[in-house]
């Protein structure tokens, strides 16, 4: 539901643009956020005449909004991880994400891994090399999720030291590969405790069968 709106127009010799600016509400949520809709002269395509003979035409707007829409939404897990430092990174990186940048969301995951790798007792000062055998040691990691790491640790380290810049596929596959990680190896565990599952029944014995002698 539309709160406020606002419209300003840019005219030219040949072309123009008009940009209507809305603040809206979730009616859901009740996230409030900013809509820009704009429409540039390029964008309106004469289609024909209707039956007054006055023209039809379709204007392709383009949508922009603040707080962009969530390219990616936190885990809900987040709640549960309990490590302040830890979550701040993580909001960061998913924030970059959502605009997009892509550069500095890489090398924030290679800094949440870091984090990461600290909580679960690895000493801060040795390589990063050093870190993921020291997971694999505790075997908090296998030897294929150590490979996957490390191609999480190498796109974070030629983004943050060489501006390689990842595609936008790639960024969210590292993304899976992080969160994988923090919840195999910081959070909880869920309780079963309390579990108590039917045993599985038993099979019935088959009767044997009689044998015919011959006479």
């Amino acid at each position: 539901m539309a709160e406020m709106q606002y419209t300003t127009y840019s005219d030219g010799d040949e072309f123009w643009n008009q940009s209507h600016h809305s603040i809206n509400r979730c009616r859901g949520c009740d996230k409030v956020f900013h809509v820009i809709r704009d429409l540039f002269s390029e964008d309106v395509y004469h289609v024909g005449y209707d039956h007054n003979d006055d023209p039809e035409v379709i204007e392709d707007f383009t949508y922009k909004y603040w707080p962009d829409i969530p390219k990616r939404n936190e885990p809900a897990w987040f709640s549960s991880l309990e490590q302040p430092e830890l979550e701040q990174i993580l909001h960061e990186v998913y924030s970059g994400f959502d605009q997009e940048l892509l550069i500095l969301t890489s090398a924030g995951i290679r800094t949440a891994f870091d984090k990461a790798t600290e909580i679960v007792g690895a000493d801060p000062a040795i390589t990063f090399d050093e870190k993921l055998d020291y997971l694999v040691d505790k075997e908090l990691i296998t030897k294929p999720d150590r490979g996957r790491l490390g191609i999480l640790v190498e796109s974070g380290s030629a983004a943050n030291h060489r501006g390689w810049k990842p595609k936008k596929a790639q960024v969210d596959t590292l993304l899976d590969i992080l969160e994988s990680f923090i919840q195999n190896a910081i959070l909880p565990k869920p309780d079963t405790s309390s579990f108590i599952i039917p045993p599985k029944p038993k099979r019935k014995k088959k009767a044997a069968k009689a044998v015919k002698k011959s006479p």
